[in-house]
Formats: C-alpha cells, sequence, structure tokens
C-alpha cells in the first residue's frame, strides 16, 4: 500500500471520530431511535455528535466494514428494522444544514453514508456538495464519488467545481490535503483539475506536494 493509499485510510478515521476523539462519550447501544433523534437538538455537541453515529450504525449494512468507536455495544444494541425511519434521514440533513458545529455535522453526514445500504439518501448528500462548512463539502464530495464508483454510475459534474473551490494554495492544509485526495479519486475524470494539482507541486507542505504528485500520476496513468 502507498503513501496516497495509507493515508486516505487515515482521512477517514480521522473524519468519523472527529468528535469522539480523546472524550468520554455516552454509549448509546441500546438506546431507542427516536430519543437519538431528540439528542440531536441537544445543547451539548458530544452528546449530538454521538447520538449521529449511533443512528448511522444502527442502520448500516450489516456486513460493513466500518471503524466503531471502542464504546459501542453491539450486543445492546436496539432491534433494527429493515427499513430506517421516515423521520430519521430528513433530520440528519437538518443537522448537517444547521448545526453550529463542524464535528456534529460530520457525523451526521457520515449516517447519512452509512444508511445508503438501507434508503436513498445520496440525493440529500449531493445537496451537503453546497454546504456553508468546506469540510463537509469535502467528505460530501468522497461519499458521492466513492458510492457512484461502487455502483458504475455518473458521479454530479458539482463535484468538479466542488473540489476547484478547494483546492487554492493558501487554504487550510488538513482541507486541502482531503480535496486532493478525492481529485485523486476521480482518475481520468479529475482531468479538467490538472492545472490545480500542478501548482500545488511547489506547496510548502511535503505532504501537499507529495499528495498532489500521486494524485497527477493517478489522473495522467488513467488517460
Amino acid at each position: 500500500m502507498g503513501f496516497f493509499a495509507k493515508q486516505s485510510v487515515l482521512i477517514l478515521f480521522s473524519l468519523m471520530h472527529f468528535a469522539l476523539e480523546a472524550r468520554q462519550c455516552p454509549d448509546y447501544s441500546d438506546t431507542p431511535t427516536a430519543e437519538l433523534l431528540g439528542y440531536l437538538d441537544d445543547r451539548d455537541e458530544r452528546t449530538r455528535s454521538t447520538a449521529a453515529y449511533f443512528l448511522g450504525f444502527r442502520y448500516q449494512q450489516p456486513q460493513a466494514l466500518n471503524v466503531r468507536p471502542p464504546f459501542y455495544d453491539p450486543k445492546k444494541i436496539a432491534p433494527v428494522t429493515v427499513q430506517v425511519p421516515t423521520n430519521v434521514v430528513p433530520k440528519l440533513f437538518a443537522t448537517i444544514q444547521k448545526d453550529s458545529e463542524l464535528s456534529v455535522r460530520l457525523a451526521a453526514l457520515t449516517a447519512l453514508e452509512n444508511m445508503s445500504f438501507r434508503t436513498n439518501a445520496i440525493p440529500l448528500v449531493t445537496q451537503c456538495l453546497t454546504n456553508s462548512m468546506r469540510l463537509v463539502r469535502l467528505r460530501s464530495c468522497e461519499i458521492l464519488i466513492k458510492y457512484c464508483d461502487t455502483r458504475g454510475e455518473q458521479w454530479p459534474s458539482i463535484i468538479i467545481t466542488t473540489l476547484a473551490d478547494c483546492l487554492s494554495p493558501t487554504g487550510s492544509p488538513d482541507e486541502l490535503y482531503l480535496a486532493v485526495y478525492s481529485v485523486g479519486c476521480l482518475e481520468t475524470k479529475g482531468k479538467p483539475l490538472i492545472p490545480f494539482l500542478e501548482k500545488l507541486r511547489t506547496h510548502p507542505s511535503n505532504r501537499i506536494r507529495i499528495s498532489a504528485i500521486e494524485a497527477l500520476g493517478k489522473i495522467t496513468k488513467s488517460l
């Protein structure tokens, strides 16, 4: 596994546990879904983000290989119905759009991704490409690229515009790194973004330079 592939794993891990790292979070394994939805309006950021994560774990694909928090107890989890209750997805989407904390928005977005096995949440993830928070937009790009590639579907063209807006050399290094990673995942379809990657070959950050070079390699190799 090369540098680029290893770092993609680290990106996903860090985003999924953005709100959970170094915190003692409650165990909502056996908490009813209706109660978890109520926790999404709690005053405490930790409570809201943890509730969102547990909703995603509850309705994810049974065979999914997702990293779970150490306090998650599958033996205690409440029974899961085949269908996601109709009020769950809209509530999570509203959280992604309006919550004041980035960690909560990312947790809710990850929950939507996990639920795509049981319900069509992808159109809402597409709407997240215009979210007011850049990391939410970038995480949405990552989800859509992976989802569409897995199913052989055409991903939304707005992904190119979204990524281009996040490839400024003066942007946040972490956000820029995730943007470069997502561009590499596009392979041939990332060709319009080659000029942006070329500028990053001389970026002050060694991590950004290496990632840009590897992304360029993935694009040009596929041409």
